[in-house]
């Protein structure tokens, strides 16, 4: 009898799932009417996201099993060998590369970018994540591509697309620097050099309340500019501010409060990200 809770959680499947939430929030700011359409590309987007990150997270798990070995946060991956975590990866990038053709022409361009970007971001030998600021800059530009890829799939690519895309690129970043701190002794027991080893746990977590400082001003003068509207303004502004406080609250505490830091942040973005949608979906009908 097949292990389903063993397979779910080697393969991560319940953060693969919500780290598809940051492809498809990019949809909802290109969505302009809702119909049978509308359901059947944001269907295909939905599936295409969750095919990306399985295909990136399995490919990570795999060159990166021996580095990992020590990081509770992924204690699972034991659970299954590199042949079967790489077999995994090949797959769901080839029906990612598929079902991205389907989707938009050039969404394939996107998809094949991702896949390589994150390929070069797990490489045993030199990958950008053992490397201070390399690594969250991966996370950066890789998270503009999962927003765009998003958009382009319901309208023309604009200007608009890349600022709006920046907010929720500097967010992703924030929370890769977040895991760093959080697998500071893992990684350096396997000779890792991230922020939080080659700038110390301090300033690694000042420079996230710092982004969280920019991205709320950003996102406010996004609103003043009127490259957004009320709705996302305070759907994700509120978040972002709530970020801030959790952070700041921590301050002096934070590295025996890291995953409860980690959870509310994730709450409070969850709860405004579902808020925007609810509105978005109710305004445009």
């Amino acid at each position: 009898m097949i292990n389903f809770k063993k397979y779910w959680q080697a393969l991560r499947l319940s953060e693969v799932i919500m780290m598809s939430g940051f492809f498809i929030i990019g949809s909802f700011f290109a969505i302009d009417e809702f119909n049978y359409s509308t359901l059947l590309k944001f269907t295909g987007l939905s599936i295409l996201s969750i095919f990306i990150v399985l295909s990136v997270y399995s490919f990570n798990a795999a060159a990166g099993k021996s580095q990992d070995i020590n990081n509770l946060r992924l204690k699972n991956l034991k659970n299954l060998s590199p042949k079967v975590f790489y077999i995994v990866s090949l797959i769901f990038s080839l029906l990612s590369l598929i079902l991205s053709y389907i989707l938009n022409k050039y969404a394939i361009l996107l998809c094949l970018t991702i896949i390589v970007l994150w390929i070069f971001y797990s490489n045993p030998k030199n990958g950008l994540k053992q490397k201070a600021i390399y690594g969250t800059l991966v996370h950066f530009v890789g998270q503009i591509l999962h927003f765009t890829i998003a958009w382009i799939i319901f309208s023309a690519f604009t200007l608009e697309t890349i600022l709006i895309a920046l907010f929720f690129s500097i967010a992703f970043s924030s929370g890769h620097i977040m895991h760093e701190i959080i697998d500071y002794d893992a990684d350096k027991k396997s000779g890792a050099n991230t922020n939080p080893i080659k700038f110390g746990y301090k300033n690694s977590y000042i420079s996230i309340v710092l982004l969280v400082i920019f991205n709320s001003f950003f996102w406010a003068s996004l609103f003043a500019f009127t490259v957004i509207d009320f709705n996302p303004f305070i759907t994700f502004f509120f978040p972002s501010i709530l970020h801030l406080l959790i952070l700041i609250s921590f301050i002096k505490r934070y590295k025996s409060n890291i995953f409860v830091i980690r959870f509310l942040y994730r709450i409070v973005y969850f709860v405004g990200g579902i808020s925007y949608i609810i509105i978005k979906v109710i305004s445009v009908n």
